[in-house]
């Protein structure tokens, strides 16, 4: 019974020292996390240092003066631009409402003419020839341009 008895200390002792084992390699494992933190907030510090000195060479060869005046010259140059933009644009506006005005115009006519049921075709049929003559003459014209054009 005695070799029970040790070997039941035995057991005891093995238990402990598996607890304080246990408890030894938690105590490392924190150490080693607060040892990479350390390193961590080192390597930030140092970065924090680099990039302070940089800002700080950077703010040397700035030179708020002339940094203002580019600025002004910058806004000028942007309101000038803007302006022609604009003037560009009414003047592309005129040109495209008269286009519309004048398809616009021609719509009522031809509207006013279906009420009225006045048939403009048969009309300038009868019409005499020497108008016509001259509105070939200058289609006639039209076409000579319009040939030259595409030429080019």
């Amino acid at each position: 019974m005695s070799s029970v008895k040790i070997m039941a200390k035995d057991l005891v002792r093995i238990r402990k020292q598996q607890t304080k084992f246990l408890n030894l390699t938690a105590q490392l494992r924190a150490i080693s996390l607060q040892m990479t933190t350390v390193q961590s907030i080192n390597t930030m510090s140092e970065s924090i240092k680099k990039v302070s000195k940089a800002m700080t060479k950077l703010n040397a060869q700035i030179k708020l003066p002339e940094l203002q005046k580019a600025i002004n010259n910058f806004v000028k140059q942007s309101e000038k631009m803007e302006m022609k933009q604009e003037v560009m644009q009414d003047a592309m506006e005129d040109v495209f409402d008269d286009v519309e005005d004048e398809e616009e115009s021609e719509q009522i006519v031809n509207q006013v003419l279906d009420e009225l049921q006045i048939n403009l075709d048969q009309q300038l049929v009868d019409a005499p020839g020497k108008k016509v003559k001259q509105a070939e003459k200058e289609e006639n014209k039209d076409k000579e341009l319009e040939a030259r054009m595409g030429n080019l």
